[in-house]
């Protein structure tokens, strides 16, 4: 469940996909699935170094390519 929740953070953040189409992308979940994962994640990274830390090398491995 982390790394979708992550998938859907990532897609929010840098791509600004709406949430419905998050949902959709990720299985057909629902808009308010999305907008909890994306709520979840922004708050844990504000106090989970490593999580921070997995999410920064995620962005990098994303523009690297």
């Amino acid at each position: 469940a982390l790394a979708r929740q992550i998938a859907m953070y990532l897609l929010r953040e840098e791509v600004n996909l709406p949430l419905s189409a998050i949902g959709r992308f990720m299985g057909g979940k629902d808009h308010t699935t999305v907008l909890h994962a994306h709520q979840r994640i922004s708050s844990q990274l504000a106090v989970d170094a490593h999580l921070r830390r997995d999410v920064i090398n995620i962005r990098e491995a994303l523009t690297a390519s």
